[in-house]
């Protein structure tokens, strides 16, 4: 709508639009402001929303009815809308019908258990050093380090997935 008023046809207002096409003016204006019509609307000389070109108005009005009535979405039918309200019914059944045979839990229960889960997970691996700090400060050999540290962090990543498992 930035366009201002330069062309050889003279511009109508909104008021006069309304009364072209046989709407109210302020049906014109939320049409203006929703968009509904723009590539027509331009702005006069004091800055007002004017319509600069009629034709191309209405043509915007008509094939852009459909999409304002609904929110910017096309107009469906009884039975579409019936098919997608059965749709909604369903999953929320579905969704029903898992929570109630424990397929699903709230978010706040799942929160928790992966909280606590990994704790668990971190307790086990910070232990670590704990366990072998004096062990491999004496070891010189670099291999059996490594291969201690390993079988270490397997012995408690294997401990804190038993321990995740009996909950």
């Amino acid at each position: 709508m930035g366009k201002t008023v330069t062309g050889t046809k003279p511009p109508i207002t909104l008021s006069a639009f309304a009364k072209r096409i046989g709407v109210a003016r302020p049906q014109i204006s939320k049409a203006v402001a929703s968009g509904r019509l723009k590539e027509s609307v331009g702005r006069g000389e004091h800055g007002q929303p004017v319509i600069l070109d009629a034709q191309l108005a209405e043509r915007e009005w008509v094939e852009n009815a459909k999409r304002s009535r609904n929110g910017g979405q096309p107009k469906v039918s009884l039975a579409e809308a019936q098919r997608r309200l059965t749709m909604r019914k369903d999953r929320a059944q579905k969704i029903a019908n898992d929570v109630k045979l424990g397929n699903l839990i709230p978010a706040t229960i799942s929160d928790s258990i992966l909280f606590e889960s990994l704790r668990t997970l971190r307790e086990s691996v910070q232990n670590v050093p704990d366990r072998v700090a004096a062990e491999l400060a004496a070891e010189t050999n670099e291999e059996k380090v490594r291969a201690r540290l390993e079988a270490e962090l397997r012995l408690a990543l294997e401990s804190a997935s038993a321990k995740i498992r009996k909950g």
